[in-house]
């Protein structure tokens, strides 16, 4: 028996971050004033209120959002200058630099 390939799903268009955005404040919102004891319960009941296919946009622009955001906080950085450790120094490379008498002979 062969594996039949999946049908290519349609695209969907990514929701807008206003959207996403009131997606998720709507949710931390309802999450606050419940309080449930079944959190998977209650996440499961929420999502269930949405269409597949608003689910699906706003799945992709969070990803997109997530996938984009900048991989390290500035704050987090030390400026230039400031480093703890001292900068390493290169060692010089062996080899002909092309002035004469630079090649040490053994």
């Amino acid at each position: 028996m062969k594996n039949k390939p999946l049908p290519d799903a349609p695209l969907l268009e990514a929701a807008d971050r206003e959207e996403a955005l009131r997606f998720v404040k709507n949710l931390q919102n309802a999450f606050a004033r419940e309080e449930p004891e079944n959190r998977e319960a209650f996440l499961k009941k929420y999502v269930e209120r949405f269409p597949l296919g608003q689910l699906q946009s706003i799945g992709r622009r969070i990803m997109m959002d997530v996938l984009k955001a900048r991989q390290s906080v500035p704050e987090a950085e030390p400026a230039p200058g400031d480093s703890a450790a001292p900068p390493r120094r290169r060692r010089a490379s062996r080899g002909a630099t092309g002035r004469p008498g630079s090649v040490r002979e053994r």
